[in-house]
């Protein structure tokens, strides 16, 4: 596996990955290592690209809520061999010409993140409202968001603070 690596010009810092994505070939019956070979099963070697489009295709129609997940791994398996080998940074396929596209369908506008994100707005809610009737005249609750992203939590909870918005100083 060693020699594979370094004959595919693996760069270190995909080491990690490079060897857990062996294990998931391994485990899903794809390939087998005997010793220092690597012997690829007749289920990789049947495997179309047509059938994984299919695949993604019907995940996606089973599951409409991991659409953006699904694309999103689709589009960095495709550029796997640029990216392992260096050719081309991750965040250049996973944010293209600096967008959120690829992303922001994962962090809102689907039921399981846009839960998180309401619990998460509810519990900031909660606390502003708890700290506003203790402010002195002029004070502000102070917010601190660390990890602003593509704003699908930021949105929510400025929508829950909207009543409160002379009352906090919200940073992100």
């Amino acid at each position: 596996i060693i020699d594979l690596k370094q004959k595919l010009n693996i760069i270190p810092s995909y080491g990690r990955l490079y060897h857990a994505l062996i294990n998931i070939l391994i485990r899903t019956g794809f390939i087998q290592i005997t010793g220092k070979e690597i012997i690829t099963s007749d289920k990789l070697k049947t495997l179309q690209n047509q059938d994984l489009e299919k695949t993604k295709n019907l995940l996606i129609e089973k599951e409409p809520d991991i659409k953006a997940n699904v694309n999103l791994v689709k589009t960095c398996t495709d550029n796997y061999p640029e990216i392992l080998t260096g050719k081309i940074s991750a965040t250049n396929i996973t944010f293209p010409n600096s967008s959120m596209h690829l992303v922001e369908g994962i962090y809102k506008g689907n039921k399981i993140s846009d839960y998180f994100n309401k619990l998460t707005s509810l519990a900031v809610k909660y606390y502003v409202q708890e700290r506003v009737p203790l402010l002195d005249k002029g004070e502000k609750v102070n917010i601190i968001e660390i990890g602003a992203g593509t704003g699908g939590t930021s949105f929510s909870i400025f929508e829950a603070l909207s009543e409160y918005k002379d009352k906090i100083h919200y940073v992100y």
